[in-house]
């Protein structure tokens, strides 16, 4: 709300602060940037829609993979904005989801690559949350693709692309989640 209330110009030079926060090695740090950025999208509104494309990826790249769900401050912020925005504005959500896979699909130590393969799990889930939002403006005969009361061709082919890709993925649980969207 504060950022509402402050001037658009000197409330955009907070932005890099709170994206940069949001990916902060300090974990106490990073989960309060986190959960800033859940409250954002509902108190905004639309006027969050030309923070998407910079903010989304540090929520999905903040996914901890706590088994409390409102412990993953990551994963509530994340599921929050796609809650709001998914029908409204997948065409910003999109370009985040294939960074996040593409950037997890590579690890170097165990550790890394449990962790990445959490965050592709939450991501394909989240994915999936995508296609149902679409799909809740589909009328009588129509599919994903068809679907043109929600966004444009192109951002509909990239969902269903990225779909196709993690139903190959070498984690059962994003398989599941892919196929269930598939």
């Amino acid at each position: 709300e504060v950022l509402l209330k402050m001037d658009k110009a000197q409330a955009a030079d907070l932005y890099p602060e709170i994206e940069a926060g949001a990916r902060d090695e300090k974990a106490s740090v990073r989960r309060g940037f986190l959960e800033l950025m859940d409250t954002m999208p509902h108190a905004m509104k639309m006027d969050f829609v030309p923070f998407i494309k910079r903010l989304f990826p540090p929520m999905l790249m903040g996914i901890s993979g706590d088994k409390e769900k409102d412990e993953d401050a990551g994963l509530k912020s994340a599921t929050s904005l796609v809650g709001r925005f998914g029908d409204l504005c997948p065409d910003h959500l999109v370009p985040a989801f294939e960074s996040v896979y593409a950037a997890t699909l590579h690890a170097d130590t165990p550790e890394e690559r449990n962790r990445q393969q959490v965050i592709r799990d939450k991501v394909s889930m989240l994915l999936g949350k995508v296609v149902d939002k679409i799909l809740e403006r589909k009328k009588f005969g129509q599919d994903l693709l068809t679907t043109d009361d929600c966004s444009n061709k192109a951002t509909r082919e990239a969902v269903l692309v990225l779909v196709f890709l993690m139903r190959f993925d070498a984690d059962a649980s994003v398989k599941r989640y892919a196929n269930g969207a598939w």
